[in-house]
């Protein structure tokens, strides 16, 4: 019995997908990855920004306070923490959330700010530059066609 064996070598296409690296807080074994002009990350913010709010407004209505269970408000922070970094992670679709917070819970306070707010706050604005950027480049180049069509 004879047996052919096939070998395919996967072929890969090479193309700059728009990705960037950042390391968290000058840590290089915190290294976070995403593009920063996908367009549809602002749609995203948008949504993720409201389902936030949602989980932000449930923690409020089960009334955590320092008469709460250690037990109650543990598991309402954890509630919150999953709910958070999923949309976190919807809104770069990439699993960042472990690399930004590591085992903090994300709803934890840092001088009165959860830290979820301080990252997101932190990471915005690096897409708003990139995206306005890409906006510049891409004016550019509708302007040369443009610039042709009119000439003729």
């Amino acid at each position: 019995m004879c047996l052919f064996l096939k070998e395919d070598k996967m072929e890969s296409l090479k193309f700059d997908e728009g990705y960037k690296e950042y390391s968290i807080n000058n840590d290089e074994n915190r290294i976070i990855r995403y593009n920063t002009t996908d367009m549809g990350v602002v749609d995203r913010i948008n949504k993720a920004q409201i389902e936030i709010e949602k989980i932000v407004e449930e923690m409020k209505e089960k009334n955590i306070s320092a008469e709460s269970t250690a037990e109650e408000i543990a598991s309402a922070m954890e509630i919150a923490n999953t709910g958070v970094r999923k949309q976190i992670d919807y809104i770069f679709n990439s699993k960042i959330s472990d690399i930004a917070f590591e085992e903090q819970n994300c709803m934890s306070p840092v001088k009165g700010i959860p830290l979820y707010e301080r990252f997101l706050e932190s990471i915005i604005p690096t897409i708003q530059v990139d995206i306005d950027k890409e906006n510049a480049l891409t004016q550019k180049r509708i302007k040369k066609y443009t610039d042709i069509t009119k000439k003729r």
